[in-house]
């Protein structure tokens, strides 16, 4: 077969009827279309995060500058002076009583035994026995616990004065904790 001049221009118009109907069916501008929007929408998250950063930045300064006002503030402490403690009696200035004294009341349970609202050794020695099982469940010990340590017998002496009866009987001592 030879190919001819003719042949040539055939094959040229078909290329091109074929290449321009390729361009209508492909997706070449929906394609365009879809990176500018990617385009736009990458812009407007970079401005976002920008603000973002912006308000963390001044969020941070504005903690900061708080910080150092109250460093600033608090920088000279004032003395510490420690309310007197009663060390026969367990009484504190303040009119709580030193309820760590008591045998099986450590430091931390007196600061339990504060936050439930006992202070005093009589508050103690008038637990019920329905406020005694609540303040062990709100303490987490053991049910008879208070019973089996004479919490309330232990509060009575020191309430009504007699401590020393109280450091023979249950051997606890009076020293300043």
């Amino acid at each position: 077969m030879v190919i001819t001049a003719n042949l040539w221009v055939m094959l040229g118009i078909t290329l091109l009827i074929g290449f321009i109907f390729g361009l209508f069916v492909s997706n070449a501008g929906k394609h365009k279309r879809r990176w500018r929007e990617e385009a736009r929408l990458r812009e407007r998250l970079e401005k976002e995060r920008a603000a973002l950063i912006r308000d963390r930045d001044s969020a941070l300064a504005h903690r900061d500058a708080r910080i150092a006002e109250l460093e600033r503030k608090d920088a000279t402490p004032a003395p510490v002076n420690p309310a007197p403690v009663n060390i026969a009696g367990g009484t504190a200035a303040d009119g709580r009583d030193r309820l760590s004294v008591i045998a099986g009341i450590d430091p931390q349970d007196e600061i339990r035994l504060n936050e439930a609202g006992y202070y005093r050794y009589d508050q103690i020695a008038r637990l019920g026995s329905s406020d005694e099982r609540a303040l062990e469940d709100q303490m987490q010990r053991g049910r008879g616990s208070i019973r089996d340590e004479h919490w309330r017998e232990q509060a009575k002496l020191l309430a009504d004065g007699k401590t020393d009866e109280h450091l023979t009987r249950y051997g606890a001592s009076h020293r300043v904790v």
